[in-house]
């Protein structure tokens, strides 16, 4: 049997190496998948649906934010946790539409 999965989905290519590497989740007993922008992300995500999705608001090519509304649309049920380095009241409106699980700000040093 497959280990549940999670996608994580940032910009930050150092933030998706450091997950890689860490190996936190796997120690949990997830496997982990990483993508640096939103539409590779779907693309992984609609061959094989992960259990959970960690999604930055902010990536190139599809944002969370649209990433998230994208799959509600096509109605693939996946939760999504949003997070965000740069909040704003905007922001958190469309993450509320878009129907996401969780929406939190990373800590800014």
């Amino acid at each position: 049997m497959r280990p549940p999965s999670v996608r994580v989905l940032d910009h930050d290519a150092y933030l998706c190496r450091t997950v890689r590497r860490n190996r936190i989740l796997e120690l949990e007993g997830y496997s982990v998948a990483v993508a640096e922008d939103g539409q590779a992300g779907l693309r992984a995500m609609e061959r094989s649906p992960p259990a959970l999705v960690l999604l930055d608001v902010k990536m190139p090519v599809l944002d969370g934010v649209g990433l998230s509304q994208v799959l509600k649309e096509r109605g693939i049920r996946i939760p999504v946790i949003l997070i965000t380095g740069a909040p704003d009241l905007q922001t958190q409106r469309l993450v509320d539409e878009a129907g996401t699980a969780e929406f939190y700000t990373e800590e800014q040093p």
